[in-house]
């Protein structure tokens, strides 16, 4: 006998039948599981509610991409603008979820809370596959922002920053990076990664236009230091006054010399390895324990719902009631 017939048979602790407590007018007990699944289903309700949180974390994310930062998307580009979906589709998800998920433990419903960790499961296989897939082509999503960024070096910095606010955002980048972490400029055919603005940037044809004797902007420059030496407004037999052979391994103390390109390259690198690792490695965790509590809860609540029970106890007395009225 199995123990759905063992439930409705026999009454687990009086041992009565339970179609002869339904006939003479008292319902038995249904079985929920007994109290080991209280911790079950409560830890089911508290998952549900961290789901839904992250659900709105994720949509206003998206929300936030799409209204407040649409500045990197001239750097980003494309990518950009499927993270923002991405982010608020995953969140409705998430909140959708949720709420099934809360709906599944307080109901005892056995199909909701095996669809609940079927979908989870769903997720974790996605996750996984996305992983794969960003480490894979991560090089490639790199090198597409560092060419986005070069063609702004080169056509958008300074010109034009008061008219046009992309332009004026790149500029503002490209001084922050420079700052930030060192150097000056993006090397090109074996030149100095300096000499770049004042042979291929538009900035330097305006500089030039308006008769001043600046090679490089003051975001090259050592804090503190000399920013005539350094922009090469100064007579100083370096650089970035000099490109030549002669002048080639002479150094400037107040100028930043090291490649933009290759200091960001690795920068980006290593914050992408590791925010990826960390964050898929969170979100996965958070995933298997919830297909995990959803599994477990699904083994151990009764083959019915509760609904189901109250309808079938109710056939059943009146069954019984029938067959006693019809042996009178």
């Amino acid at each position: 006998m199995t123990e759905d017939d063992k439930y409705w048979n026999v009454d687990p602790k009086s041992g009565a039948s339970l179609v002869d407590a339904t006939a003479s007018g008292n319902k038995p007990p249904l079985d929920d599981g007994g109290n080991r699944n209280v911790c079950l289903r409560a830890s089911l309700i508290l998952y549900s509610i961290v789901l839904l949180l992250l659900g709105c974390a994720a949509m206003y994310l998206g929300v936030w991409l799409f209204q407040n930062a649409t500045g990197l998307i001239p750097i980003v580009g494309d990518p950009f603008i499927q993270t923002a979906i991405l982010s608020i589709v995953v969140g409705v998800a998430l909140s959708v979820l949720a709420v099934c998920g809360c709906f599944g433990s307080i109901r005892k419903h056995r199909r909701v809370l095996l669809c609940f960790g079927s979908t989870l499961g769903t997720f974790v296989i996605f996750v996984c596959v996305t992983l794969v897939l960003q480490f894979i082509y991560r090089n490639e999503f790199i090198s597409g922002i560092m060419e986005r960024m070069r063609d702004g070096l080169k056509k958008q910095y300074g010109v034009d920053t008061e008219s046009e606010p992309e332009n004026k955002y790149i500029t503002e980048l490209w001084d922050l990076v420079q700052q930030q972490i060192g150097c000056c400029g993006i090397s090109k055919d074996d030149r100095e990664p300096w000499a770049y603005y004042s042979r291929n940037t538009l900035w330097y044809k305006e500089i030039v236009k308006r008769g001043r004797g600046q090679k490089v902007p003051d975001s090259c420059c050592i804090p503190e230091g000399d920013i005539a030496v350094c922009t090469g407004q100064t007579n100083f037999a370096g650089p970035p006054n000099y490109r030549n052979q002669r002048y080639r391994n002479m150094t400037n103390p107040h100028l930043y010399t090291n490649d933009c390109y290759d200091l960001l390259t690795a920068l980006l690198l290593k914050t992408f390895n590791s925010v990826l690792g960390a964050g898929y490695a969170i979100v996965l965790l958070i995933l298997v324990i919830g297909v995990i509590i959803a599994y477990c809860l699904h083994a151990r609540v009764g083959g019915a719902s509760p609904d189901q029970k109250e309808e079938q106890l109710e056939l059943a007395g009146s069954n019984q009631t029938q067959s006693m009225e019809a042996e009178t």
